[in-house]
């Protein structure tokens, strides 16, 4: 994931308010400036070096200075959806050093922004488009640093949730066959269960539980499938403390019993 970094120097050229007229599309530029784009409105549509973006309120992008960008996909306009004319907030700035690597602390190119948080400094930048406005450059740039680090603060934190719940994954997808207790889970990273359980259902759309039962049971039938290890030991080596338990949980899953599942998979001098 391409990040814009901390290291580098930004210098604010222009900042305001854009909304398009309707049938509007992205100019077509090779631009020598990046631009921060904050969605307030509508939908946003274009291409960049070929790779079509579309951007929604509440969302933000990045756009690299030196990109090809253009509002045409082919010949076809990308214009937004009836009713969804965009309006958006940008700064055009200079500078900015912008990184792949995994150990770089950044801003990612895209993501989402809190438009309440932002709109005071918002509307002092907007002011500067006054012609009898009295700009300083030198709040101005502050501004812009104010919303780069609101930016970095909310979305570093989602990445470090990110990096979180898949190592919460994959510690589950590699102890299942010993994790008595869910509780244990949330006490090895340092948190409560019941707020782990639900950044996790939030992340992948499924509760902690549910997620080892899954695994236990992909573990299950493959062992089935594809060893002769006898039925009534397969719920020791994935993780149950009696057969009644993964019984159940194996025909909620499957459909059938583990016995039925192995006679359909009959593996060489097995005994079901």
């Amino acid at each position: 994931m391409t990040v814009l970094t901390e290291s580098g120097t930004l210098d604010l050229k222009i900042c305001a308010t854009k909304q398009f007229a309707p049938n509007e599309v992205h100019v077509t530029r090779i631009y020598g400036y990046s631009v921060l784009i904050l969605m307030m409105e509508g939908v946003l549509r274009f291409c960049e070096n070929g790779t079509p973006v579309e951007l929604k309120k509440g969302e933000y992008y990045i756009q690299r200075a030196n990109c090809f960008q253009n509002g045409y996909l082919g010949k076809e306009p990308l214009l937004p959806p009836p009713g969804e004319v965009p309006v958006y907030f940008f700064f055009e700035f200079e500078g900015g050093i912008y990184s792949d690597s995994e150990s770089d602390n950044g801003i990612p190119l895209r993501g989402t922004w809190d438009a309440e948080a932002m709109a005071s400094i918002l509307r002092v930048c907007e002011q500067t488009n006054d012609p009898q406005a009295d700009v300083n450059r030198f709040m101005l740039n502050s501004h812009m640093y104010r919303v780069f680090g609101m930016l970095y603060a909310d979305n570093s934190g989602n990445r470090r949730r990110t990096q979180l719940l898949s190592a919460v994954r994959d510690y589950i997808g590699s102890h299942y066959m010993n994790i008595t207790s869910l509780d244990d889970v949330a006490k090895h990273f340092g948190y409560t269960r019941e707020y782990l359980s639900k950044l996790f259902l939030h992340r992948f759309r499924m509760t902690m539980h549910r997620y080892l039962q899954t695994v236990r049971m992909e573990q299950a039938q493959w062992l089935i499938q594809n060893s002769d290890t006898p039925i009534t030991q397969i719920p020791r080596i994935v993780g149950y403390a009696n057969y009644t338990s993964f019984y159940r949980t194996f025909l909620d899953f499957y459909g059938v019993s583990p016995r039925s599942a192995a006679r359909s998979h009959p593996q060489d001098g097995e005994q079901v």
